[in-house]
């Protein structure tokens, strides 16, 4: 019998006592109903059963008296996993498995009519119904084998870890690239990332439900104290589920019927030892100073609450949770072994080459007599002097930067189930989350760009031996010397993002008869994210802060005297002293560089139902394993519209837009089991998916399937592989970013433009699709420091990618070892995805959207 994870029933659920109502009939319809009626979870293989035939019972009972009764004379036994599963199987071939996370564990069994006496320490729901329901697939199972590669964390697992999000704990998971939003670059929101494919390609369920608009997600909403489980599916699932699950899916699976109070405070720290190591010794080397000793900081607090209760004699619960968290930030360079960013230099580690934007300056004449002669900085001392830059003292990136960012965060969740009959089940629950962070970078540059920087030949802030070097014979006259100037402010820049989440859910599902079970359900959801920026230098006020004039003995900017901007401010970068703080406050964007306020908005309907044909005794003639079938549609509606203020379109490049779209989704599945129960086939089942996609704004529908297929030759044995065929269109957030710039690196694997330099990484193919000349290619000044201004987005231009995901793998569980405490579950997989996908462009020059192909192994 393959083992798999499954929604389980609580201990205290497993000894109530319920009135059950069973006829006499073959022992699988018997415990099925029996399931459905005691709200219990089974276990069994079709198989054992054969012709065996159940007595018939009537009473109020306990499940493990209800089993037994049902059991009596079969010869099989029975035992409860640590998630309350009940496994029947024969005494010989019985292993029973605690499923929690990616272990398990050998429980006692329990032949029929011998009470289970063990408490289990893993309690959890069970859903109605006596199937099973398995992430990454539709199709609720009985036979349990599956062959999407997927891994559980449980409730349990996530207690011992301490962690303070779910996103610590699942960063873990090889499959799952690691994306701490707690770092400076972060957006404060937990995202997931298969396979480095991307956010946007990896699909966050609560239930099988998505939570909403995949860029707008923070999983920071899912209540950690009702988790049951959180499901991993590392390989492809777009068939399934639908767009966005290219890389994989997340599944947080919740308690349905959690009753009592269950209340956590939590705190931590860090106890950080600052050692010697080769970072530090690359940190000093460089001229930095190294921390040393032991360091507490980060302070993290969390306190959350469930309350829940049964009522209608079990058949409904009504649930809530509250939480609050907050965590200190921690700076990178308190840290012995990231005091500086570090690479190899040959054989050495050396600290990355640092920035040649320093609060000294960086000057360099680009035209008049001293064009392109030597670089220049100011001396040390605060005395008006330039001395030839040597590069030595440049400045530490790491010196501001957030290993951990400054967060708070609000939760609350109310969840509604009530069964009234096994025909019909309602549910219905609200998620609130509010979470507050503020990150912090570097301070702000004076950088070259798309203005240009020319300082007057007499401008009074500069001395005579100043205005020699940098203007040669032009010294003291009225002649604009164009200048690569570099400079950096003191004050870190930040920013404050704030993300608010609304979701609803409602609908209704039940069995209708034994052979099938319907879903019927809706979401909507609405995630609203406000971004503050604080500390950005105007670069256009720069230039004019750079024109300075002697007004009867006092610098005066030469914009005040011609009237054009009165409230002009003389910038004096000419000595180590800096610039007045009425300088640098004309110099700042308004607001510090703006507010920019976006709104992401879905609508979901999804209508399932799945069906055991094995019912009707539609089955492969060399198995007695039935046919499984589900079948469904979906209807999503998205909504996005942005609010930049007017100083953050002054100082990134974006602009208001309200977009739309909408899907509608189509699909089937089906499972066949071909053998079952022959000499080196224990099970051999195959399996298909298809759906059908109409996305709005795409000219015809697009298709999505997947083919699996899985072979046990012998029990401890399965063998499994899966192909994927995804179609994916563009989000609505990829639709609208059309006109976003920042400053940094094109992405993390290219320093600096592409198309830049005497010898572009880039072929010139690739460059003339971006819009650069066979003229231009090869005659492309790179960017200072290899960090360019980024223009993001898509400009309207993105069209369906798709995907081919391959997955094969192997599962080993050895019963022979029953000397382990746990016996191992061994698995094996690999998995392939390749998809295209839009990229970034540079604005170094004009902005270029160019295609890649990302591919990703695990």
């Amino acid at each position: 019998m393959a083992i798999a994870t499954v929604m389980a029933v609580s201990p205290a659920q497993a000894q109530r006592v319920v009135r059950v109502d069973i006829k006499a009939q073959p022992l699988g319809p018997a415990l099925r109903s029996l399931g459905r009626q005691m709200h219990v979870q089974m276990v069994f293989d079709e198989t054992l059963l054969a012709d065996r035939v159940s007595p018939s019972i009537t009473g109020s009972m306990t499940p493990d008296v209800a089993i037994d009764r049902l059991l009596q004379g079969s010869g099989l036994v029975t035992s409860r996993t640590g998630q309350g599963v009940y496994v029947i199987a024969r005494p010989a071939a019985l292993t029973r498995v605690a499923m929690t996370g990616s272990q398990s564990q050998v429980l006692p069994q329990r032949p029929a009519n011998q009470p289970d006496t063990e408490q289990d320490d893993t309690t959890g729901p069970t859903p109605p119904g006596g199937d099973i329901v398995v992430t990454g697939s539709r199709i609720r199972s009985k036979n349990l084998v599956e062959t999407a590669p997927v891994t559980s964390v449980s409730q349990a697992d996530i207690k011992l870890q301490a962690a303070f999000s779910v996103q610590e704990v699942l960063n873990r998971v090889p499959a799952i690239k690691n994306n701490d939003t707690n770092l400076s670059n972060g957006n404060g929101r937990q995202q997931f990332d298969f396979h480095g494919l991307g956010t946007n390609r990896t699909l966050t369920l609560i239930d099988g439900q998505r939570i909403g608009v995949t860029e707008g997600i923070d999983a920071s909403v899912v209540p950690v104290g009702l988790i049951e489980r959180v499901d991993l599916l590392t390989g492809g699932a777009s068939a399934v589920y639908g767009s966005d699950a290219i890389g994989g899916v997340v599944n947080f699976i919740l308690r349905k019927d959690f009753e009592g109070v269950n209340a956590n405070v939590n705190y931590g720290f860090y106890n950080a030892d600052n050692r010697d190591n080769i970072a530090a010794q690359a940190a000093r080397a460089a001229g930095f100073a190294v921390p040393s000793g032991t360091a507490n900081d980060g302070g993290r607090f969390d306190a959350n609450i469930s309350m829940g209760k049964n009522f209608a004699g079990g058949r409904g619960n009504i649930s809530l949770f509250g939480a609050y968290s907050q965590v200190e930030p921690v700076l990178a360079s308190s840290r012995s072994f990231s005091v500086c960013p570090i690479t190899l230099s040959g054989q050495s580690v050396v600290c990355a080459s640092p920035s040649s934007a320093t609060p000294a300056g960086y000057f360099q004449a680009l035209s008049g007599p001293a064009q392109n002669g030597s670089v220049l900085t100011n001396a040390a001392g605060g005395g008006r002097e330039f001395v030839p830059f040597t590069g030595a003292n440049g400045y530490n990136y790491n010196d501001s930067f957030y290993f951990q960012r400054e967060n708070k965060r609000y939760n609350g969740a109310v969840f509604l189930n009530y069964e009234v009959s096994p025909a019909l089940q309602l549910y219905a629950n609200g998620l609130y989350l509010r979470s507050e962070s503020r990150s912090q970078s570097d301070p702000a540059t004076i950088q070259p760009g798309s203005i240009p920087y020319d300082i007057n030949c007499d401008n009074p802030l500069l001395s005579q031996q100043q205005a020699g070097a940098l203007c040669g014979t032009a010294a003291g006259t009225a002649t604009n010397v164009r200048t690569d100037v570099r400079y950096r402010f003191t004050d870190a820049q930040s920013t404050l993002s704030s993300n608010e989440i609304y979701r609803a859910v409602a609908g209704f599902r039940g069995d209708l008869g034994s052979a099938w079970h319907y879903d019927v359900g809706g979401v909507y959801s609405t995630t609203l994210y406000r971004q503050q920026q604080l500390g950005r230098i105007d670069p256009a006020k720069v230039a004019t802060a750079l024109q300075v004039v002697d007004v009867n003995g006092t610098p005066t900017c030469a914009a005040v005297v011609s009237g054009s901007d009165p409230s002009c401010v003389p910038l004096d970068i000419f000595s180590t002293n800096g610039p007045s703080a009425a300088a640098v406050d004309y110099l700042s964007f308004a607001q510090g560089g703006g507010v920019f306020r976006e709104r992401y908005e879905q609508w979901v309907g999804n209508a399932n139902v799945t069906g055991d044909l094995g019912e009707y005794g539609i089955r492969s003639p060399f198995s007695t394993k039935g046919i499984n079938i589900a079948v469904g549609g979906e209807y999503r509606s998205s909504g996005y519209r942005s609010r930049p203020d007017a100083a953050y379109q002054a100082a990134f490049g974006s602009t208001p837009s309200t977009l739309s779209n909408n899907a509608v989704d189509l699909y089937g599945e089906v499972n066949v089991p071909l053998v079952s129960d022959r000499p080196l086939i224990r099970d051999l089942s195959i399996g298909a998916a298809i759906r059908g996609s109409k996305y709005s704004g795409v000219e015809r529908v697009r298709s999505t399937y997947k083919i699996d297929g899985s072979w046990r030759p012998i029990e401890d044995l399965l063998f499994r592989a899966s192909y994927n065929k995804a179609t994916r269109a563009p989000s609505i957030y990829e639709l609208s970013s059309n006109a976003n710039a920042s400053y940094g690196v094109l992405d993390t694997n290219t320093l600096g433009d592409p198309c830049a330099g005497t010898s572009p990484v880039a072929s010139r193919e690739v460059c003339a699709s971006t819009g650069v000349t066979a003229a231009q290619y090869g005659a492309i000044q790179q960017c200072p420091d290899f960090l360019c201004t980024v223009r993001n987005g898509s400009e309207g231009l993105v069209t369906p990618e798709v995907a081919h995901t391959y997955t094969y793998g192997l599962v080993l569980t050895p019963r022979m070892l029953r000397g382990f405490p746990r016996p191992p579950i061994i698995t094996a997989s690999r998995s392939r995805t390749a998809s295209a996908i839009t990229a970034r462009s540079t604005s170094c020059r004009p902005a270029r959207t160019p295609a890649m192909i990302s591919s990703a192994d695990s």
